[in-house]
């Protein structure tokens, strides 16, 4: 690590001397292979999860009384209301602190123009944006069997075992029947997800590996899989790695995270939406996971979902003419 430091200073001074007109930003991560660029954003990434994280554990101390290091037991309290909403802010400020600040941070550091490095600088179409919702809606059954497939494989018991608390806690996070309850869970679990995971996932990890190896395959696929790995939840490994490669391939086609961002913020809102209505008796249980028993419906679906990246790309193609 201290060598890779010691480069990037040297290196960074080397830039301020420059006298060309590319910018010192740029300058300085062009003489930065790929992978050296990696490993400075994992290692940003991790310092700033650590910082925001302690923050939230200071806040939830000052204002809820919860301490998660005194209280190892705290998930099994979690839906006690003032565990409830320390568990809500932490997960708040570690969502912003290990995603989106890094990302925009690292977007600021590689280029002058953030915005276009992220690929945020073009407004979506409107039709692109439509086909990426129906391509989300569409996968859902797909999805959910896969799910189902993926959690009785033969996993050795330390996965089930870690996975506990995260369950505990997201169904005391899921355990609401209010309108304010709906719209804070779709800011929590659906739009922060959508932005903070897409800018450093797509935005700028799957832009990273692309140029190690030319290979826009390669990029998405590993990209997907070190996604899906990031979560820590095995038991969702594949379909989270199906729908990583889905929003990978709506990036590196359209030139554009603004589709995977609606395609991201869909998925996660439709589980959001679909567990509000379940709770208030609009709809019955079990609704959302719709074909987790049907392999027909299964197939249909995922024909649904080829198709529409299909049709999406033979549109930009369209846009392009």
């Amino acid at each position: 690590m201290f060598p890779i430091l010691a480069k990037i200073i040297f290196l960074r001074r080397e830039c301020k001397q420059d006298n060309t007109m590319m910018d010192s930003r740029e300058a300085f991560m062009n003489k930065t292979s790929p992978l050296q660029q990696i490993m400075m954003l994992m290692m940003f990434t991790f310092l700033c999860y650590v910082v925001f994280a302690a923050i939230s554990v200071f806040l939830a101390i000052a204002l809820f009384q919860v301490n998660i290091f005194s209280e190892p037991n705290i998930m099994q309290h979690a839906q006690e209301p003032r565990v409830l909403k320390a568990l809500q802010l932490m997960q708040t400020f570690q969502a912003i602190g290990a995603f989106i600040i890094p990302a925009v941070g690292f977007a600021a550091v590689a280029s002058k123009k953030k915005w276009e490095y992220l690929r945020l600088h073009a407004t979506p179409k409107f039709v692109l944006a439509a086909i990426s919702v129906t391509m989300v809606i569409g996968s859902v059954p797909f999805i959910n069997y896969l799910g189902e497939w993926n959690s009785k494989l033969p996993f050795p018991q330390w996965v089930f075992d870690s996975e506990h608390d995260a369950e505990k806690m997201m169904k005391a996070f899921l355990q609401f029947d209010t309108t304010a309850g709906l719209l804070f869970n779709l800011f929590m679990m659906a739009l922060l997800p959508a932005i903070g995971e897409e800018l450093l996932f797509r935005g700028l990890l799957q832009k990273l590996v692309y140029k190690i190896g030319n290979n826009k395959h390669v990029a998405v696929w590993l990209t997907a899989v070190l996604f899906s790995a990031f979560h820590m939840q095995f038991l969702g490994f594949f379909p989270r790695m199906i729908l990583g490669a889905m929003f990978g391939y709506l990036v590196i086609e359209s030139g554009s995270l603004w589709y995977s961002i609606i395609g991201h913020f869909t998925n996660n809102a439709m589980a959001v939406i679909f567990t509000y209505l379940i709770n208030i008796h609009a709809i019955p249980d079990g609704v959302d996971s719709y074909g987790s028993n049907d392999i027909i419906t299964a197939i249909f679906s995922s024909a649904v979902m080829v198709m529409c990246m299909v049709v999406f790309g033979k549109w930009l193609a369209r846009e392009k003419l």
